[in-house]
């Protein structure tokens, strides 16, 4: 009996270590991350719906319609071309991935790679030369 005791102690011990590490502040921070850059994505994206966007160029931030107070996190870009909406930003891994997982895996969502869009599937959407190498990106069709 003693030893289910102590098995089950070290058992609770080992839960509560895990449980605090997936708890990190990193994981805090790139969910933070995370959902500035789709606040800030799901901005561009209604204003480009509602609103009669141009063929090419950017949508200044103050033409989008934010949550009173939010600031951005990371340097968040837009660019309309070509018919395409792309959404970008520098981030380290875990907050692509945190972003990535926000919008549950989306093909339209990964990592500039070599001038593709790399994601949870793989890569081979050619995406425009003016999105920095190593950025998160989202791509939305107008």
């Amino acid at each position: 009996m003693k030893i289910l005791a102590a098995l089950f102690s070290i058992l609770g011990v080992m839960a509560l270590v895990m449980a605090e590490s997936s708890f990190s502040p990193r994981t805090y921070q790139a969910e933070t991350v995370a959902t500035n850059y789709g606040v800030y994505r799901d901005a561009v994206n209604n204003y480009a719906l509602s609103n009669s966007a141009p063929s090419s160029g950017e949508i200044s931030t103050s033409l989008l319609r934010l949550p009173s107070g939010w600031n951005p996190i990371r340097n968040w870009t837009n660019r309309f071309d070509n018919g395409h909406i792309y959404v970008w930003g520098s981030v380290n891994s875990m907050e692509a991935q945190a972003i990535r997982d926000l919008f549950l895996n989306s093909y339209a969502i990964g990592i500039n790679r070599n001038g593709k869009l790399f994601n949870k599937y793989g890569n081979g959407v050619s995406l425009p030369s003016f999105i920095p190498e190593g950025c998160i990106v989202s791509m939305i069709k107008k």
